[in-house]
């Protein structure tokens, strides 16, 4: 059983995400983006899932503060976010990350989320 930490404004999304992976057999945590990086440290999570709003993802405050911390650099992320275009995966330069646009459908998230997990 993996742990996934969700970090999403969006309480009824969270909720839907939650119970998706739950469903598929994985722990879901969630918290706040002030939070993120102590929850998934002391977790530890296995993946983060991550809603970031800003154009400029890599930019974004929840990003780079996952990415800066010594304990969450290495713990791969899925990224949701209703900006940007194609070219974010390749901005951010990290593997694996899967970049899913808002609307999605939750199937396609449980598809990375198995994907990462597996190649991990």
């Amino acid at each position: 059983m993996k742990r996934i930490l969700v970090v999403e404004p969006d309480p009824d999304l969270t909720w839907l995400i939650c119970e998706r992976l739950r469903g598929a057999g994985h722990e879901a945590f969630t918290g706040e983006p002030e939070q993120a990086v102590a929850l998934a440290a002391d977790l530890p999570a296995d993946l983060i899932v991550a809603a970031l709003s800003s154009f400029a993802l890599e930019e974004a405050p929840l990003y780079k503060a996952l990415r800066g911390d010594p304990r969450t650099k290495d713990i791969p992320m899925v990224i949701i976010t209703g900006r940007g275009n194609a070219t974010i995966n390749r901005r951010l330069g990290e593997k694996p990350t899967n970049v899913l646009f808002k609307p999605f459908e939750l199937d396609v998230l449980a598809t990375a989320v198995a994907e990462i997990l597996q190649a991990e």
